[in-house]
């Protein structure tokens, strides 16, 4: 095996296995989660990216192999605190420039403000993104896919969080590129005109 296994807390271990036993291609779990915190998901990323408009992208490139990412990305207004997330060189995991994230277990992003968007280009078939704001759980959103890479997930939350925990319930977390932004004042009318044109119409 090309990593040892992590040995996972029970608490960790319970809740992949309730994330596991739901069965079904995308759950959003919200048990002890806000009411009204549902993100909305995206698994096509170019329906992603035209909807959240401009983006920052980490694509982990410029570092040597099994360098431990923390504070590198600090200047983009992130940092990874785990402390043993290695960039990793595989041209098949990593279409997209051969370079990665390899998270050793799950990958924990803290952003230094408040965001709205998160997505991220994974490989394995399970994937789940969890979300945060000042420590409290928001949202948990999971998907599974057949396909082993050129995955994508991501994620509009109306609600803001300043945490990201990326998953896989089934492995360790591996993601191609990270991308994330707040959202624009054209960005909200966008995502705000069906709501606007929907409430006309009633009236």
């Amino acid at each position: 095996m090309r990593h040892q296994k992590k040995m996972a807390s029970a608490t960790l271990l319970q809740r992949r296995l309730f994330v596991l036993a739901l069965g079904a291609a995308v759950f959003l779990i919200n048990a002890a989660a806000p009411a009204g915190t549902d993100p909305n998901f995206f698994i096509d990323k170019a329906e992603w990216q035209t909807a959240v408009g401009e983006f920052t992208t980490i694509d982990f490139t410029g570092f040597a192999p099994g360098t431990i990412i923390t504070d590198q990305y600090q200047d983009q207004g992130v940092t990874f605190f785990n402390g043993i997330d290695t960039i990793f060189f595989n041209s098949n995991a990593f279409p997209n420039d051969e370079f990665g994230l390899d998270g050793n277990g799950d990958i924990w992003v803290q952003f230094d403000q408040p965001m709205h968007w998160v997505g991220a280009d994974w490989s394995g078939s399970n994937f789940q993104i969890d979300l945060y704001r000042e420590g409290e759980l928001l949202s948990q959103t999971f998907i599974q896919s057949d396909e082993n890479i050129g995955n994508f997930l991501g994620l509009y939350s109306e609600v803001s969080f300043d945490v990201a925990v990326l998953i896989d319930p089934l492995n360790q977390a591996e993601i191609d590129d990270l991308f994330f932004a707040v959202p624009t004042p054209a960005t909200l009318t966008v995502l705000l005109l069906p709501l606007l044109r929907s409430c006309r119409r009633r009236s």
